[in-house]
């Protein structure tokens, strides 16, 4: 079982995102945070293995943020989702520690899937590496299949429609897509993200 907490100050986002979880058989909810204080004090208690986190609370742009830096060095071991309506906190928020960060309008299949492979897949110990390795630049581990198959369209110079119309999406949906693969791979364009692709070997040249 995947152990998830919810963190998130509206109780009708909250209510939403446990109902998409739970019907989920490998996914548990463990606990729930309604403050910056709470969500600490309960990812502390719980230990969640992932933490589904909002990043405005009442209005406090900060809050997330604060709740990322508190937890990024004392539960290590607890892999961070930050989840909101706001682009411009989605790099503060990777910046800050979050493992990765999506949209508020993301598909629920496509939230459900980026838990699983973050799960899946554990962030890099930097004591483990050798002696003078450098820390890896990219986040190839995050991307899930459905990502993939974006990025191959991407580097064939696709639009968000014209992706939507091959994989039989909503456009909104493409976009999305798009939008978190720029940030995993770290990169600010599509021609940039169809080079991080070839270059790691995700997609063919």
């Amino acid at each position: 079982m995947i152990r998830v907490m919810v963190a998130d100050d509206s109780d009708i986002a909250r209510e939403g995102m446990r109902r998409i979880l739970e019907r989920e058989g490998d996914l548990e909810i463990v606990c729930e945070g309604t403050t910056k204080l709470d969500t600490i004090e309960q990812a502390l208690a719980h230990k969640p293995d992932i933490l589904l986190l909002d990043l405005m609370w009442f209005d406090d742009k900060e809050a997330g943020m604060d709740v990322i830096a508190r937890l990024v060095n004392e539960l290590p071991g607890t892999q961070i989702v930050a989840i909101t309506v706001y682009p411009h906190l989605m790099e503060r928020a990777r910046s800050a520690g979050a493992r990765t960060a999506v949209s508020k309008n993301i598909p629920k299949q496509q939230l459900v899937d980026e838990i699983r492979a973050i799960h899946r897949v554990p962030p890099s110990d930097p004591d483990t590496r050798a002696p003078g390795q450098a820390a890896p630049t990219d986040r190839v581990e995050e991307l899930t299949e459905r990502e993939l198959e974006v990025l191959v369209l991407v580097a064939r110079g696709l639009t968000d429609r014209e992706i939507a119309q091959q994989l039989n999406i909503a456009s909104s949906t493409a976009k999305n897509h798009v939008s978190n693969i720029l940030g995993k791979l770290g990169v600010s364009n599509r021609t940039a993200a169809a080079a991080a692709g070839i270059r790691q070997e995700l997609i063919d040249a």
